[in-house]
């Protein structure tokens, strides 16, 4: 049963022409009804009820599943601005862009390693700093990420560098502002010489831990130059479902995101409480990182408000799309009782397994794709769809 008819923003257009020139994808419909579906949305159909059976067909679909995310929940990404350049001095990037008779500036600190003699190396980008431990053959490259838009519940909408270029009533969230960023690091990099960076622009990877973390899977989600992403207890809002979290955290215990915060646009506040009419849902999100080239290992923790059992019922829904696509290999989990934004060291097995594979290059993921220290299980009320291969 029909409960709203929701229109969807102009720039579905540019989209349908764009995927149509290439793919021949279906029309994304102007409008869009929305249904209580109580379940998680089944990724594998178009939002025309056309069922998804080809590689080909998923490619449409993950351009269709990042237009709803932008509608209703993240914002507009902007494309990369009219005029960008860089610079670099001491190790510290400086990138200027251009838009609008606008101009910004921001920087990225690279620390590359000490303990190899090659050259370019791979990198992880690190929103605010890593917490987790980067191998001592990869250079990190700090990112701050709240310069960019500002995260706290308690900071007003529309501050931050991206802001200031787009002007501060532009429809985005934080989270959307810092996918943006992100990718104008990674266009500096490819316009510095490799000379100046030592960074092999090509073997790049990001990751950030809670908040930050929620940034990781949009950027991975939408920046295909990102290799290997590594969010870190991301919880509810970035790798547990909306509709999961709505049941098995703020009605088991009592915790739900605050009520306002600038992470994602206004207008989604309208859907707390009744994220059932949304199109989607967050195993979406993550399922859009699978790829043949790209891998997502994501760290999780077992404290109650980052609702970990949810969380890997939504992860594990993600994962069917890898599967769907032969890479499930290219999926990774992990986690384990710890503070928050700690890494033990019984963890870094896996994750090195996937640093070596996605960014150094050095073959297979070891010990399985994942690992279910916490021994959670997949809730299957939440999945009422079968996962086809796509040929």
């Amino acid at each position: 049963m029909w409960t709203s008819i929701i229109p969807l923003f102009a720039t579905t257009l540019s989209f349908v022409d764009l995927c149509k020139s290439e793919l021949d994808c279906p029309t994304v419909p102007t409008t869009l009804p929305a249904t209580q579906n109580q379940r998680l949305p089944n990724p594998f159909i178009f939002l025309n009820g056309t069922k998804i059976t080809t590689k080909d067909q998923w490619a449409c679909r993950r351009e269709e599943i990042k237009t709803l995310l932008q509608h209703y929940e993240l914002g507009i990404l902007p494309p990369k601005p009219s005029n960008i350049s860089a610079t670099i001095s001491n190790n510290t990037i400086t990138i200027t862009c251009s838009e609008g008779g606008r101009t910004i500036n921001f920087k990225a600190k690279i620390t590359l390693p000490t303990s190899t003699e090659a050259s370019p190396v791979p990198a992880i980008i690190a929103y605010g700093g890593s917490s987790i431990p980067i191998p001592s053959n990869i250079a990190v490259i700090t990112l701050n990420n709240d310069e960019i838009a500002q995260q706290s519940s308690q900071s007003p909408r529309g501050k931050g560098k991206f802001f200031d270029l787009y002007g501060f009533s532009y429809n985005a969230g934080s989270v959307i502002a810092w996918s943006w960023a992100t990718s104008r690091v990674i266009d500096a990099l490819e316009l510095l010489p490799v000379s100046e960076t030592g960074i092999d622009a090509s073997k790049l990877g990001l990751t950030g831990c809670s908040r930050n973390g929620k940034g990781v899977l949009v950027a991975a989600a939408f920046e295909e130059r990102i290799k290997l992403a590594i969010p870190q207890e991301s919880g509810r809002g970035g790798s547990c479902c909306w509709r999961i979290e709505a049941q098995e955290c703020k009605q088991r215990i009592g915790i739900e995101l605050p009520e306002e915060t600038p992470w994602y646009i206004k207008s989604f506040d309208q859907y707390r409480g009744n994220y059932d009419i949304l199109p989607y849902d967050h195993h979406m999100l993550i399922s859009i990182i699978a790829s043949q080239d790209r891998g997502l290992l994501v760290v999780e923790n077992w404290i109650d408000w980052l609702c970990p059992t949810g969380t890997f019922t939504c992860l594990m829904a993600g994962w069917e799309v890898f599967k769907a696509l032969g890479v499930k290999e290219n999926f990774g989990y992990t986690s384990g009782s710890h503070n928050h934004c700690q890494f033990p060291e019984s963890e870094k097995g896996v994750l090195n397994a996937f640093i070596r594979r996605f960014l150094s290059g050095e073959g297979a993921v070891e010990g399985g794709v994942y690992e279910n220290k916490g021994n959670f299980s997949v809730n299957k009320i939440w999945i009422n769809w079968a996962t086809p291969i796509l040929t």
